[in-house]
């Protein structure tokens, strides 16, 4: 795959990952769950940051990638357990899905070669 589309790939993952986590925020925030709303808020609003300036990220820092697809990874579970504790039949199962996707990509991104981005 050429660098343009695994760019724009790696940015459209991010822009999901923060939409979604923004979503739960929004939910816990409806339900008065203040504190858990402000973690998924904050949370989200930095995987959109980090979708936008994705190639400056990349660029300066070689494991970006893995990073956030680790800590993507990690929401996706958390989420899945308060799903779980709130008894919910279905909906765990496509986080607990997503997590692992998240963290196969990690160790595909950190078992990559180094490739020196240009600006």
């Amino acid at each position: 795959m050429d660098a343009a589309k695994k760019e724009k790939l790696n940015k459209i993952a991010h822009l999901l990952a923060g939409g979604i986590i923004l979503l739960h925020g929004v939910e816990k925030l409806d339900s008065n769950h203040t504190v858990s709303a402000l973690f998924f808020l904050i949370a989200g609003a930095v995987f959109l940051a980090v979708a936008i300036f994705h190639h400056k990220l990349v660029t300066r820092i070689r494991s970006a990638d893995t990073i956030f697809s680790v800590i993507e990874g990690l929401l996706a579970v958390i989420v899945a357990i308060e799903f779980i504790q709130a008894h919910k039949q279905y909906i765990q199962y496509m986080y607990l899905f997503a997590a692992a996707a998240y963290f196969v990509q990690a160790v595909i991104a950190y078992r990559a070669p180094v490739k020196h981005h240009h600006n």
